[in-house]
């Protein structure tokens, strides 16, 4: 695969980025009581789509709300944008549920041309 000249490789993942409250640190003299610090009850996530050009190092990455078919597919559109012109990509990816989907085969097989 490295020798080919008409593929790009790249490396594709998903991942997840939480808070959980915020923290917070003090310096307190030790003959007093340490305080006390409730931090608020917050639960902030953010999920992110991103691929690594494997010949290159480039990267494409894309903020969605969930991880399903249809945002990975919007991922696929965006990361197939960028790539080097004249050339195919060869992704690399986990098992996750959604690399399997019917719309995503659909896809792939009406812009191979096949």
């Amino acid at each position: 695969m490295a020798k080919r000249d008409d593929a790009e490789s790249w490396s594709l993942d998903e991942r997840h980025f939480q808070q959980h409250g915020s923290r917070c640190r003090m310096g307190v003299a030790p003959e007093v009581r340490d305080p006390v610090l409730m931090h608020a009850p917050t639960r902030k996530s953010v999920a992110c789509f991103g691929a690594v050009s494997l010949s290159t190092g480039r990267f494409v990455w894309q903020v969605c709300p969930v991880f399903n078919a249809e945002t990975f597919l919007s991922f696929l559109r965006r990361l197939l944008c960028r790539r080097r012109s004249g050339k195919q990509i060869v992704a690399v990816l986990d098992n996750a549920r959604y690399h399997h989907a019917i719309c995503l085969s659909r896809c792939c097989k009406s812009t191979d041309g096949t």
